[in-house]
């Protein structure tokens, strides 16, 4: 039982990730994903940069999560 709970849990989350990547590639911004506690439990959600007014520093740290 617990193993098929982590498989659909990691089905949850590449997917998640998947309409993210998606999302910021066809709207040119930054997209990103935050786990938060719930009463059920935790869920994924989806935040937009609305007005692309990253920061130097969001920058760089985004660039050193792709490596």
């Amino acid at each position: 039982m617990d193993a098929l709970r982590v498989q659909g849990a990691t089905r949850a989350v590449a997917s998640a990730l998947e309409q993210a990547r998606l999302r910021a590639v066809l709207r040119g911004r930054a997209v990103a994903l935050r786990v938060e506690s719930t009463p059920g439990g935790v869920a994924l959600r989806m935040y937009e940069d609305g007005n692309a007014n990253r920061s130097e520093e969001h920058t760089s740290e985004l660039q050193s999560l792709r490596h």
